[in-house]
Parts: C-alpha cells; structure tokens; sequence
C-alpha cells in the first residue's frame, strides 16, 4: 500500500484554503506531499496567488459545487490529474449570497449556472438570504462528499472547516449568554432554538458524516476565529478579509495625514482591552495538516486560533507597519458611516496612490468596512477559543500578538494591493 500524500483543498482561492495550499507545500516537512490540487471559483495562476512554481501544485477552476454529486465526480476526473490517489481532502470552499453577491455572479459568465440554480430554490423568491445561504451550504459539502466516494478510493480524511457560528459568534451574547463564559471548549453542545437556525456549519457536518458512513475515510472538523490572512482576488473586499480592510484604510490615512500621524484605536475602551484569539491563515493551514494527518475518531472537532491577545497589544505595531503612530481609543468608537465617507472623499489621493506604487486596482471604494469595525467594537467581550485539546495532542504552531497581522501586510505589498 502507498504511502504517499496527495491533497486536494477545495476553495483554495479564499483565506483559508490559500492558507491550506501554501502550507501544504513546506508542512509538516518540505517533500511529505507528493501532489497539491486546489480548485477555485474563477482560473487563477500559482504566480496570481503568490504561490511557487512547483510541479506538484496545480490550481483548477470551473467545477461547480452545485451541480449533482455524479456531474461534480466527471469534473474532478476531468480536471484533476490522479484524483483516484487523493488521500486528504481540505473543505474550505463557502458561497456567500445577498443581492449584491447575485449581481456579482450575474456579471460572471464563469457563473451563470450557480446563479440559475440559486434561482430555483424558494428561499430566493422570498429573499431569505439567511436560509439561503445555509442550504447552499450544506449542499455543495453533501455534493463533494459524495462525489469523491465516486472517484476518490484512496481517501483517507476529510478535513472540514467550520468556525465562530458554532459557538453562536453571530447571534452575540444577549442572544447567546454562554459567549460570555470564555474560554470555548470543542465539547460545547451545539445551540438549539431560533439562534441555531441560520447555523449551517450544523447541517455541514452532518452532510459529512453521512457520507463517510460505512466508508474507509473520516473526518475532523477544525474551528477558527477571525481568520488573518491575504486573498489572491482581485475583487471587492469582503467581510472575511479583515487584515485588507484594516491595511486600505491605514495605508490610506498614511497618504492623506503623512507618515508619524497617529491614528487612535477606532473602538472601545472595552473592545481595546479585551482578550480574544485571532486565527492566521498559516496558522490554520498548519493545523488543518496536522488534524488530516493524526490518528484521531472519526468526527473529532478542534478550534485553530492563535495566542490570546488584546488590540492594545496589537495596534502599535499594526500602525507603526504603516508609519503611523498607533493610540488608545478616543471618547467614542469611530462611527463606521463616517469612516465610509471620508474613505470616498478621498478619491484624489486612493488615485495617487494606485499610480505611485503600481497597485492591482481600487479595492478602497468596493470594501465593505462593517466588518472590520465590528470586531473593534462589537466583539467588547473576552472571546478566547480553548486551545489544550490540540496542544495537548502535540500542535505546537500558534503566532503571536500582531504577528499574524504583519505577515499578512507583507503579503498584500507583495501583492501589489497595497503600497
């Protein structure tokens, strides 16, 4: 029996997978891997991705997690060489979905199908973008799952990213009380009732155990925090691309005030000091790695965050990457409306700064800056995720304070995303 290592990381343009497939090619050891495929929503190149030229990597696009399990097992097929040696498979593909996120779709003819399947689902009629978003969720895991008992025989772990919405992080503590009990073990019952019901990471899982039933491959499921990390896109910024959001702005407030400038911490004097654990994209690409590859039960669940710290810890070197000079909060938090305006008020000097450093393209006037804001001033409570069930289990790869934050800056200068 071989015991190569062959990985397959579905969405491995997004935060974590890229995190996923840049580790894979180094973690746990520079040669344990012998093939890397990666599937992503629209064709990107490994240089587009800031990934090395190596043989054994190789980025496919075009296969549709919507479609039915046998026509996502001819595409896989089709497009991934030796998909019959697959051994570990990385989940961490997500579609988003609210009238603008259609839209979007709409303009891509790479998406056209994705968009007339949503279509047809009754929750479009309506615009429960909620129910929406978790039945689509949860189908496109049940449909890979599936697909890969066609084709994957040499299958032997499915590793699922989850993540905050299992400890109830969206609803906040009013809605969830147990939020306010920190740190959260993996052991924590799932929620139940009203909160419970957007929750798709739930139904995912489930997906998931089904099919490995009566099957020779298992699962884990792994559970970050705010994830830290670069995104190879090119487009609009999302809500799950916090360190780009928080780069833009003080890459734009260094432009407009200069370099020494301080820039006070935006939130409370709560959110300034409370405890709370971050999860670097590398970080969670190691321990993804590490769970696929240890003797675990099947369905075990690990949160995969970094070393507990505070913004106060963090700020000053957050802003100092920039040339500023990072302060405690003000009086009040920033009102996000406000820091919205002055962002477009400042197209003059976004324009400057594009042609002066020879940027990718705007993506300060297509963020959305709600989430960023949010977890400056919304998340005032101490939220630490339980990390002793994997160190326990001997993973010994977690960052600290900032450093996450300024690896990822790195990362997006490379880019050319940000000066």
């Amino acid at each position: 029996m071989s015991s190569e290592m062959h990985a397959l990381v579905f969405g491995a343009s997004g935060v974590s997978g890229w995190g996923v497939m840049n580790q894979l090619l180094s973690y746990p050891t520079p040669t344990a891997w012998t093939s890397i495929a990666g599937t992503t929503n629209r064709p990107l190149t490994a240089s587009q991705a800031l990934l090395p030229n190596d043989p054994r990597l190789s980025l496919v696009s075009g296969i549709d997690l919507t479609n039915p399990p046998s026509a996502i097992a001819k595409s896989l097929k089709e497009k991934v060489k030796h998909v019959d040696k697959i051994t570990h498979v990385f989940f961490t593909a997500y579609i988003h979905i609210n009238e603008r996120a259609i839209q979007l779709l709409e303009e891509s003819s790479q998406d056209h199908e994705l968009v007339k399947s949503l279509k047809t689902m009754p929750e479009y009629k309506t615009k429960n973008w909620h129910a929406l978003v978790k039945e689509t969720n949860v189908k496109i895991v049940k449909n890979a799952s599936e697909a890969l008992n066609e084709v994957a025989p040499s299958l032997k772990r499915f590793v699922m990213q989850t993540g905050g919405k299992h400890y109830g992080m969206d609803s906040g503590p009013k809605l969830v009380p147990s939020l306010l009990d920190s740190p959260y073990e993996e052991s924590r019952p799932r929620l139940t009732g009203k909160v419970a019901e957007p929750i798709f990471y739930y139904g995912q899982i489930d997906a998931v155990a089904d099919s490995c039933r009566d099957r020779s491959w298992t699962f884990c499921e792994v559970r970050p925090d705010v994830i830290v990390g670069f995104v190879p896109s090119l487009g609009s910024v999302s809500g799950q691309d916090a360190a780009r959001l928080l780069a833009l702005y003080l890459s734009l407030y260094r432009k407009v005030h200069g370099e020494g400038a301080e820039f006070p911490f935006p939130g409370s004097q709560k959110s300034w000091t409370n405890r709370h654990t971050d999860s670097w994209q590398d970080t969670i690409g190691k321990l993804s790695i590490w769970a696929a590859t240890q003797d675990l039960r099947n369905g075990e669940a690990f949160n995969c965050v970094d070393k507990p710290t505070t913004w106060k810890e963090k700020w000053g070197p957050i802003c100092a990457f920039f040339g500023l000079k990072g302060t405690g909060p003000g009086e009040r938090p920033y009102d996000m409306m406000q820091s919205t305006q002055w962002v477009h008020q400042h197209k003059k000097e976004i324009d400057e700064l594009i042609k002066e450093h020879g940027l990718i393209g705007d993506s300060w006037t297509t963020a959305n800056w709600v989430f960023m804001w949010a977890i400056m001033t919304v998340l005032d409570y101490d939220k630490e995720y339980d990390m002793r069930k994997a160190t326990g289990l001997g993973f010994k790869d977690q960052v600290g304070g900032a450093d996450g934050w300024i690896a990822t800056f790195k990362r997006l200068r490379e880019a050319k995303v940000i000066p």
